[in-house]
């Protein structure tokens, strides 16, 4: 019996430890536009009880359209949509340091939709159809966050997956830019 419960012991420690340093964890958040606002706020909210909150809210008085992604409720990042380009593009701040950490663009793609941020993160490639609602947020040919956009729903509200051990804060903010980008 007392060699039984130490076995079962050990098994669950061992699980424990396989199950924190997963490299294959899966995060799941749905993000909503807020529909009474002034100006543009999201909540976000996780379905796999991350620890970490996330929530954004958007700054008034601005050149060109500036939101703060908050996590924890510390502001994490900023990004302000630049003005004088023909495409969309928008500056990322990382607020920890004040510093810019690279810029998203939106691409011409003649069937379905593409962007690219790129910066001191690396490249990351985010392509959909907008008929379809659906993008993949790829780096390195590997894909590491999609996005479903629901169709039925008052307000726009999306439905991020983020696999491995990707950047949470940063695909949020992926996908509150791609909300931005298909509104304009």
């Amino acid at each position: 019996m007392q060699s039984t419960i130490i076995a079962l012991v050990a098994f669950g420690m061992l699980l424990t430890f396989v199950q924190c340093t997963d490299k294959n964890m899966v995060s799941e958040y749905q993000i909503k536009q807020s529909f009474i606002s002034v100006g543009r706020t999201y909540d976000v909210e996780s379905k796999t009880n991350a620890p970490t909150k996330f929530s954004v809210r958007n700054e008034l008085f601005s050149v060109g359209k500036k939101l703060y992604l908050l996590e924890d409720g510390k502001e994490r990042y900023s990004v302000l949509h630049k003005l004088t380009n023909i495409m969309s593009t928008w500056e990322i701040t990382d607020l920890h340091n004040n510093k810019e950490v690279g810029m998203i663009e939106n691409k011409l793609k003649f069937v379905g939709s593409m962007m690219q941020a790129t910066g001191s993160f690396g490249t990351y490639k985010i392509e959909g159809d907008f008929g379809s609602f659906t993008y993949t947020i790829m780096k390195d040919g590997e894909k590491v966050a999609s996005i479903d956009k629901k169709v039925l729903s008052l307000h726009h509200t999306y439905d991020l997956t983020v696999y491995g051990e990707s950047d949470r804060a940063l695909m949020v903010l992926f996908s509150i830019i791609v909300n931005e980008i298909r509104e304009h």
